[in-house]
């Protein structure tokens, strides 16, 4: 198994940071990562996602793990049980309140399968500076809403 964790502390509540994570639309406005979602927010509804990783987009699919608004946002995938066991990925988005409007933000993924021992520093070195950027760019736009 291996994880990614990332986090960022944003200015404003878990609804509005919700909000703009959820708001699947307007992400090719904002996100530097996850280029494009069309999914329903209830769980085991499918994920099509584009994902930016280096000077690649991937085109991917989950499926909704859980959905509990305002704290957390989950999907798993590919959902090809084959491909599954080859490599699988749990990715998660949790907000955490630690004061009054101001939210930790945690994102992350755990990945399993038996291509892992091979792709585990590759992960490491692509997907946490895009989980990073992403969570930049969404304290920026969260924050600059927020400000209105």
């Amino acid at each position: 198994m291996k994880e990614i964790h990332t986090e960022i502390e944003i200015a404003a509540g878990k609804d509005e940071v919700w909000s703009v994570l959820t708001s699947f639309a307007a992400y090719p406005d904002w996100n530097p990562f996850l280029r494009t979602v069309a999914a329903a927010l209830r769980p085991d509804a499918p994920v099509a996602m584009s994902v930016a990783v280096g000077a690649r987009t991937l085109d991917l699919d989950a499926a909704i793990m859980r959905v509990a608004p305002g704290r957390e946002l989950r999907w798993a995938g590919p959902i090809s049980r084959l491909q599954g066991v080859v490599f699988r990925g749990e990715h998660y988005f949790v907000m955490e309140e630690i004061a009054p409007r101001r939210v930790r933000f945690v994102h992350g993924e755990r990945f399993a399968g038996l291509a892992i021992p091979l792709l585990g520093g590759w992960l490491d070195r692509t997907l946490t500076p895009a989980y990073t950027a992403m969570n930049v760019a969404l304290k920026r736009r969260v924050e600059a809403a927020a400000a209105r």
